[in-house]
């Protein structure tokens, strides 16, 4: 199930792609997420962590920061045999996420006036 989400709703023109760019690598690197490309549309992550294989894209669209996120979950050993179903990304890592960002701009910000 791909869901859309947004992270930042006011990117500041003044910011460098480039520089945003980077600072959205650290944020993600950071939260143990693994950037698996990168490029001028978006920034492309993966994490695999109790269970969810999340792959998420972030992308800057009219200053607006979105994540695209497609998750599965796998059930629990037990259950046998265990099943892999889709689901959203775990609402506190989309909290983790959204609160980097926007910490991320907002030091970014400071910087570019």
């Amino acid at each position: 199930m791909a869901s859309e989400h947004v992270l930042v709703d006011n990117v500041p023109s003044s910011i460098p792609k480039i520089e945003l760019e980077k600072a959205i690598v650290t944020a993600l690197g950071n939260r143990k997420w693994n950037v698996v490309s990168t490029d001028d549309e978006k920034i492309q992550a993966e994490l695999n962590h109790r269970g969810y294989e999340c792959s998420i894209a972030i992308k800057n669209v009219n200053e607006v920061l979105i994540l695209n996120d497609t998750c599965l979950y796998k059930t629990e050993e037990y259950k046998q045999p265990p099943q892999i179903v889709k689901s959203e990304i775990p609402g506190r890592w989309l909290r983790n996420l959204v609160k980097d960002m926007q910490n991320t701009v907002n030091g970014l910000s400071l910087i570019y006036k």
